[in-house]
């Protein structure tokens, strides 16, 4: 909120994100592998499991979901 200056901060402070939820809700899928390959996001098999890894595609699909901007309020108004 405050990177891209918005005025209001629509998120309650103890607001959380579960990619799981975010990822069934805009793909139909709740596994990270099936809902990056929804996504068109590159997943890995063979580097799946390793902390860093599922952390750097797990941001890639949150950015992918919050870039989609399906019909959301803008709260940057």
């Amino acid at each position: 909120v405050e990177r891209v200056k918005h005025k209001r901060n629509p998120f309650h402070p103890f607001t959380s994100f579960d990619t799981a939820t975010l990822g069934g809700v805009v793909y139909g899928q709740t596994v990270l592998s099936r809902a990056c390959e929804a996504a068109k996001i590159p997943y890995d098999n063979d580097k799946a499991h390793s902390a860093a890894y599922d952390a750097e595609v797990t941001a890639d699909l949150f950015c992918a979901i919050a870039n989609q901007n399906n019909g959301f309020r803008d709260y940057s108004r």
